[in-house]
């Protein structure tokens, strides 16, 4: 046991953390992330994360991991030299909308977009918010957690599919996050982190974005349903 406890090291959530388990306990990690590596503030690997606690009467849950030098020495001591190197950007799409830019709208998507006052309206808030939207995903350490835990960047994966395919079915649910897990979620953290006008836009039209997401499956979907200049 004290060898163990050598190897191991307690991970507790932050004050400000978001991610709880089952509504209730704050969170570092949970079911299934077994084997996730840690990295630290400054994206270093640390740790390999192996389990979690049990305690079910706590308010908190704890993450086990193993220092990732501890891990290193005993591959070395069996024989398998190991090094750490991070997965080229090329290829790891995922890697790229984790850390989204700001993107241009397509000619013919803004061309449609144009042919209504909605369409209008929708293409003028993409264009004055996206800057400070991506700037807090990046670099806010709450909005940043919220997106990675809400899926995010898996369901922007989804959503450039259809975007290419206009058949591709964007999915209602992403390990267990709704579509509607996701804007509200996110929508509460940046309207807590975010300037006074997004915040403003956000209560104005949120309700809208929300019955886009129960009606529609489709990048397609959306644009005709825009088109249609419905009410902002």
């Amino acid at each position: 046991m004290a060898e163990l406890q050598d190897l191991q090291k307690e991970l507790y959530p932050a004050d400000d953390e978001t991610y709880k388990i089952n509504g209730v306990k704050l969170a570092f990690s949970d079911a299934g992330d077994s084997g996730s590596i840690i990295i630290d503030e400054h994206i270093n690997i640390v740790g390999l994360l192996w389990g979690g606690d049990l305690d079910l009467h706590s308010d908190y849950d704890v993450t086990f991991a193993i220092p990732i030098v501890k891990v290193l020495d005993a591959l070395s001591n069996s024989g398998l030299e190991t090094t750490l190197e991070s997965t080229p950007a090329v290829r790891s799409k995922l890697q790229e909308l984790q850390s989204p830019k700001e993107v241009g709208i397509d000619k013919d998507i803004k061309r449609r977009l144009q042919e209504s006052t909605h369409g209008t309206l929708v293409m003028s808030l993409f264009e004055t918010h996206q800057k400070e939207i991506i700037h807090l995903i990046n670099h806010n350490r709450k909005v940043k957690i919220a997106w990675q835990r809400l899926q995010g960047p898996s369901f922007v994966a989804h959503m450039m599919n259809s975007l290419n395919d206009p058949t591709y079915i964007i999915p209602r649910k992403v390990k267990d996050i709704s579509r509607q897990d996701l804007i509200i979620k996110t929508a509460a953290v940046i309207r807590e982190e975010g300037s006074e006008l997004l915040q403003k836009d956000i209560e104005k039209h949120l309700i809208d974005l929300l019955q886009y997401t129960y009606e529609l499956d489709s990048i397609e979907g959306l644009l005709k349903k825009v088109q249609e200049n419905a009410p902002a």
